[in-house]
């Protein structure tokens, strides 16, 4: 997926099942994915430091790798080391949710951002798969495919 963040902190995505979650957010200009495969959660981040900031007008593209019992992380073709988890499989079956969710953030396992995505968005695919967004889908602060700064 493409981001242009208009907020350093934001819920990206996330999909829980009843055990299971994938969560995706930006915590402080770093990009973390976290992970519940069943036997506690791990997770990958990737920081940009104080040098950079997803926060600065551009597009940038974030990468996210879950594949059997591993997770790793990309911003702009930078990968971060992997996290390691002890199943494979990540059991969901509910809805895959863009920019926030319908549920008080705090609520949500393995959340750590306390608001949704704040931006625009596009271009997210689950492996080479396009995802389309309904407009009304996605957090009320986030932009899919338009945006206001272009």
């Amino acid at each position: 997926m493409e981001i242009r963040p208009r907020n350093s902190t934001g819920l990206l995505l996330s999909v829980h099942g009843k055990k299971d979650y994938l969560v995706l957010e930006l915590l402080e200009n770093e990009v973390v994915a976290t992970v519940e495969n069943g036997n506690g959660p791990f997770r990958a981040s990737y920081s940009l430091g104080n040098k950079y900031s997803l926060c600065d007008g551009n597009w940038h593209k974030i990468h996210v790798v879950k594949s059997l019992y591993v997770v790793s992380v990309g911003v702009d073709g930078h990968f971060s080391k992997p996290g390691l988890g002890a199943y494979s499989s990540t059991d969901t079956r509910s809805a895959l949710y863009v920019g926030g969710h319908e549920r008080p953030l705090h609520k949500l396992r393995g959340v750590r951002a306390r608001r949704g995505f704040s931006g625009c968005l596009r271009n997210l695919l689950i492996g080479d798969s396009p995802v389309r967004i309904p407009l009304t889908a996605a957090g009320r602060n986030t932009h899919v495919s338009l945006c206001p700064a272009d």
